[in-house]
């Protein structure tokens, strides 16, 4: 793994020099919609058929999940948020703890393109795009801003999935979902969420929030 010279990039110097074009990307695993209803506002399921077995050696990034909400994820969300840090593009490790049907993800920032992505087959990298839109709020502050996801993601505990940030549209840059300290989460770089990707990398304690659906 590569690490960082620096713990976090500085607010007005986009960390470009991580934006490296390497391996040609490829499709995770199959997306499958399911028939059966989540509730009255969701009549469409969108659910993985997972690829290669996932194995995590010396990666540290499902320690940084947690509890968020009544049914979601947190990823980082014990310390308070930096606003330190700016760039162009990257994929952090997701590990969800336990099943679960995001409706909404959310990261710190000022504005934001948000994707959900799936691993590779092998389980290792950034893979297929599951998901892809703008935060539904833009400022010149630094919160919490998210898109709701539609149709909802179910997402399966211990499979490796990639939260992508971006610039939103019209924007060159976007202030990194990062905490003050935390799990320094796998990273992966790219101009856009199709890759292609390099890294990984270490040293930025990535935060978001995944709202889940209720049973």
């Amino acid at each position: 793994m590569k690490a960082r010279a620096l713990v976090a990039c500085a607010f007005v110097a986009a960390c470009a020099a991580r934006t490296g074009l390497r391996d040609t990307p490829t499709d995770g695993g199959i997306i499958v919609i399911t028939d059966a209803a989540l509730d009255s506002g969701h009549d469409v399921h969108v659910s993985i058929d997972s690829g290669g077995e996932c194995s995590f050696d010396d990666d540290p990034s499902p320690s940084a999940v947690q509890s968020y909400g009544a049914c979601g994820d947190g990823v980082n969300i014990s310390s308070p948020p930096a606003n330190n840090c700016a760039g162009l593009g990257a994929a952090f490790e997701y590990v969800p703890e336990i099943d679960v049907a995001i409706e909404r993800i959310e990261l710190h920032t000022d504005a934001a393109t948000i994707g959900f992505l799936d691993s590779d087959p092998a389980c290792d990298r950034p893979g297929k795009v599951l998901f892809l839109g703008q935060t539904d709020t833009q400022g010149t502050t630094l919160g919490w801003r998210g898109a709701f996801v539609n149709p909802v993601i179910g997402v399966k505990a211990g499979h490796k999935y990639f939260v992508w940030q971006g610039p939103a549209q019209g924007q060159t840059n976007t202030a990194c979902s990062i905490a003050e300290t935390g799990v320094e989460v796998r990273e992966y770089t790219a101009p856009d969420p199709n890759g292609p990707w390099d890294g990984p990398f270490s040293g930025l304690p990535w935060t978001a929030r995944l709202d889940g659906l209720c049973p």
